[in-house]
């Protein structure tokens, strides 16, 4: 267990986590919303050391298709999220706690990529569940990984507080942030989140030279109206019209039963993001 670096201390031994915006109040002997983050009496931890998921990836699952295309990457993740979606391609290690079984400290992570270069590995990403949620684990394990002048990843929602976010800049060369709704009516009652905290941390990522993608799950009911996806990439071009957009197909999956998202509804999606945006790619047909 570590120490979390993000929250303060309140009387009654309970805590706030402050490093994503939901801004947990955690009473003594329970965890915050992501699951990951306990209050041992009036401290708040997180597990340290250990992870739920390791392999090495093309570079192009995680997606991103700018960023050293062709080569792998090695893959890390833990469990828990500070969303809860009813879609979760990756439920068994992001709905849950407990479930960091492997052993790896940031050294031996960082020490495994290296290894793997001939290989043709590029460095490390820290995805498969919601990396904000393990970032004492990422900012050590990636200010080592740079030391060795190899590259860091970061897969993620976005929802983060800006002091946490400026951390990871120091160290992150490629963001994939997963936009999982184009409105702030669809965030709030679907993932009970504020979108503009998206939208801000959008272009702050941008703003520090950062290589950014962005994946949208075309999810039926959720994310598939035109008009609001129109509105959105309209805006995201104001930013940058070169930021790649992944455009993919939603499957029933977790608690989700709605039918696959239309391949007319979904080219119509990928249609109007090409209307403002140069780089449109389609995935999961």
């Amino acid at each position: 267990m570590l120490e979390c670096r993000y929250y303060e201390k309140f009387d009654s031994l309970k805590v706030l986590c402050v490093l994503c915006p939901r801004k947990c109040l955690i009473k003594n002997s329970y965890r915050g919303y992501c699951r990951s983050r306990y209050n041992h009496e009036g401290v708040l931890y997180t597990e340290n050391e250990f992870i739920s998921s390791l392999a090495i990836d093309p570079i192009e699952k995680k997606p991103l298709f700018h960023f050293f295309p062709g080569s792998k990457i090695l893959s890390a993740g833990a469990s828990g999220c500070n969303f809860h979606c009813d879609f979760c391609q990756n439920w068994q290690i992001s709905q849950c706690e407990n479930k960091n079984l492997i052993k790896l400290s940031p050294e031996d992570l960082a020490e495994k990529a290296l290894d793997l270069v001939s290989s043709g590995n590029i460095g490390v990403a820290y995805t498969y569940s919601e990396p904000v949620i393990m970032i004492e684990y990422v900012l050590e394990a990636a200010k080592i990984i740079r030391e060795k002048g190899l590259k860091n990843v970061f897969v993620s929602n976005g929802y983060i507080e800006e002091n946490p976010l400026l951390d990871l800049l120091e160290y992150i060369d490629a963001f994939n942030i997963d936009v999982k709704a184009f409105s702030e009516g669809s965030y709030l009652k679907n993932f009970s989140a504020d979108f503009n905290v998206i939208k801000k941390n959008l272009k702050l990522i941008n703003s520090k030279v950062r290589h950014l993608e962005i994946s949208c799950l075309i999810v039926p009911g959720i994310n598939d109206k035109i008009e609001e996806g129109e509105k959105f990439f309209e805006w995201l071009s104001e930013i940058d019209q070169n930021i790649p957009v992944h455009i993919n197909r939603y499957y029933p999956c977790y608690k989700s039963n709605e039918q696959a998202t239309s391949m007319k509804n979904l080219m119509a999606i990928k249609d109007v993001a090409e209307k403002y945006m140069k780089f449109v790619y389609v995935g999961n047909i």
